[in-house]
């Protein structure tokens, strides 16, 4: 592998997370990494992913909304499950 296609390699593994997270634009990705402009960090994407710029953010997009539903449900779980389970201090206080 030759330098320049090591530094765009790493270029694109430290610039996915923020692409995925999808809170910056990819013109301050693209300048803050390198790349020179978004078009040519796009290509690059394609070239070591295999995966669109536009493809990578809406899975990120996805994996944060997936994740965002699976603690609403274990907190409403947790939530019904207090609120038919009498609390300790009540048992205690029942029992004298």
């Amino acid at each position: 592998m030759t330098p320049a296609k090591a530094i765009e390699r790493l270029g694109v593994e430290v610039a996915r997370p923020t692409v995925e997270d999808g809170r910056e634009t990819l013109e301050d990705i693209a300048r803050r990494l390198g790349f020179g402009d978004p078009e040519r960090m796009c290509q690059s994407f394609v070239r070591i992913t295999g995966q669109t710029v536009r493809i990578v953010t809406e899975n990120g997009r996805l994996w944060i909304w997936s994740e965002r539903c699976w603690q609403n449900l274990r907190n409403e779980r947790v939530a019904s499950l207090n609120a038919v389970r009498p609390s300790r201090s009540k048992q205690a206080q029942n029992k004298k």
